[in-house]
């Protein structure tokens, strides 16, 4: 066992592949790697770690003595903890190393806190850091590096993506060196151990290139560097759900974490045979309006699919063509909501995308109509547009005077629970950029995933009043929200009890 060693450090994500993955390479090479898993994930109340939990980390900072520490940098909300936090152990004489998503998107910007970073899939350019940093060799010509030298940023290549996702070992789950630091307390345990639901990847990439996703602008940075779209054997997927299974006694669901689970009729067959043998337990996955078909989805409901979270974004064909640049039409839309419907999935989740400057009356009408179409049951999961730095749809609201520059850099250099409070809207009733019209429509659509609330929705559709007097709209979503909470908290529960939810 080499003496280097490693402490690498997640945000806001107890799950935490990135690191694990990470963790789990450098072990295979003989380096000793631990985990820092800081705060949890609670998109509707998103907090800065409090002095007692940055000491916290100066604890367990004191007690491994790590000679790299690596903080993985996902989503540009998170700067302000990423500054604040290198900072402190910067000025402690660390030496800090930035990676993940946020990294690889804007690598110059980490340069200005940290003298080095890593940017794209990281399980072969990490390990070469770590293994030059051990043995004092040159690290300058690695692919993927990015390092400050001479006062120069200087910005390495992307080497060719790897194309054998069965040949990077299973995430680092249980052991040792694993540490939790949320609500004020440490505990010197792997968090995942306790918990119902494990989160794995079955593929890396996404097909498609909305203008409001990240994903887009890492696809390019990668081009011509090999496929994008990648997935693993169900082999691969299978061995690695067992360890799970051994190891976390209180297992109930499987969470896929792919941008769009496999839609290969080969593949899927596979799985669902092997998953419902070897494995048993619900599961859920995103998918895409477009690739959502009878012969894919049956399958996966025999197995255990449980629920299933696909993308709509907006019910305005020319919002979603023209300004999110998504593909599918109305027709397809509702060809996808029959075929979940009629396969039975459990829980079906449409994803929109509402609260956005580009969009007038006449589109969130159209965004209601389409919602009245869908077949049923469904729920929805609504969002504030978020302008991620980099995105298309960024230059889109910069090119046609939607904002300023000054305004976008001021909104996304936000606070933590800022930024999440202006995506997740609809749970406080109020949205950052809502006018009444904006405000009443939403309303109408947040109401249309309830049946029986469907009648009220057409009726209040024609009610001038309401139209004046969108408040009313916004009381009654905040009560019915708690119903919804409520019957959120009890399917935890059936799932920790083993019930299919």
């Amino acid at each position: 066992m080499n003496g280097f060693k490693t402490l690498l450090i997640a945000l806001y994500n107890s799950k935490g592949l990135g690191v694990r993955y990470l963790s789990s390479v450098l072990k295979q090479r003989g380096y000793q790697c631990s985990l820092l898993f800081l705060k949890g994930y609670q998109p509707y109340d998103m907090r800065k770690p409090s002095e007692v939990e940055y000491a916290l980390v100066d604890q367990v900072v004191a007690r491994e003595n790590p000679d790299l520490i690596g903080i993985s940098y996902m989503c540009t909300f998170h700067r302000e903890v990423m500054v604040e936090l290198t900072r402190r152990l910067r000025k402690q004489g660390h030496r800090v190393v930035w990676g993940g998503a946020a990294t690889t998107l804007f690598p110059e910007e980490a340069l200005e806190y940290v003298d080095l970073a890593v940017r794209g899939e990281a399980e072969e350019a990490f390990p070469e850091l770590v293994e030059a940093l051990a043995n004092g060799r040159d690290y300058t010509g690695i692919p993927n590096v990015a390092f400050k030298k001479d006062g120069q940023k200087i910005i390495n290549d992307i080497r060719p993506l790897n194309r054998d996702l069965d040949s990077i070992p299973f995430p680092d789950l249980g052991g040792d060196g694993k540490y939790w630091i949320n609500n004020g307390k440490l505990a010197a345990r792997d968090p995942e151990l306790d918990g119902i639901g494990y989160e794995i990847m079955a593929s890396r990439g996404c097909p498609f290139r909305c203008s409001y996703c990240s994903n887009d602008v890492i696809r390019r940075i990668h081009a011509g560097k090999g496929p994008y779209v990648r997935r693993r054997s169900v082999d691969s997927v299978m061995r690695e759900l067992l360890m799970a299974k051994e190891k976390m006694p209180r297992l109930k669901m499987v969470h896929f974490w792919d941008d769009i689970f496999p839609t290969n009729l080969e593949w899927v067959t596979e799985f669902a045979s092997r998953y419902k043998r070897e494995i048993g337990l619900p599961f859920e996955i995103w998918h895409h309006p477009l690739l959502v078909k009878e012969e894919i989805i049956r399958p996966l409901v025999e197995a255990g699919l449980s629920k299933i979270v696909v993308g709509i974004q907006s019910g305005s064909p020319y919002t979603r063509n023209q300004i999110f640049l998504r593909p599918e039409s109305q027709e397809q839309i509702i060809a996808c909501s029959k075929v979940l419907s009629d396969a039975g999935v459990p829980t079906v989740i449409y994803d929109l995308i509402l609260d956005n400057p580009f969009e007038t009356e006449e589109n969130l009408a159209e965004t209601l109509d389409l919602c009245l179409k869908l077949h049923r049951p469904f729920y929805l999961q609504l969002h504030g547009l978020s302008f991620l730095p980099g995105t298309k749809i960024e230059e889109m609201a910069l090119e046609r005077g939607l904002i300023s520059r000054e305004k976008m850099r001021e909104l996304q250099l936000k606070p933590i629970n800022e930024q999440y409070r202006a995506m997740y809207w609809w749970v406080h009733g109020t949205g950052v950029r809502q006018d009444p019209i904006q405000t009443y429509w939403n309303s109408l659509i947040y109401f249309t995933q309830f049946s029986v609330a469907v009648p009220f929705v057409k009726w209040a559709r024609k009610s001038q009043f309401l139209k004046s007097h969108p408040g009313v709209l916004q009381g009654l979503l905040r009560l019915t929200n708690l119903a919804l909470i409520a019957r959120k908290a009890w399917r935890k529960v059936k799932i920790a009890l083993g019930a299919r939810a």
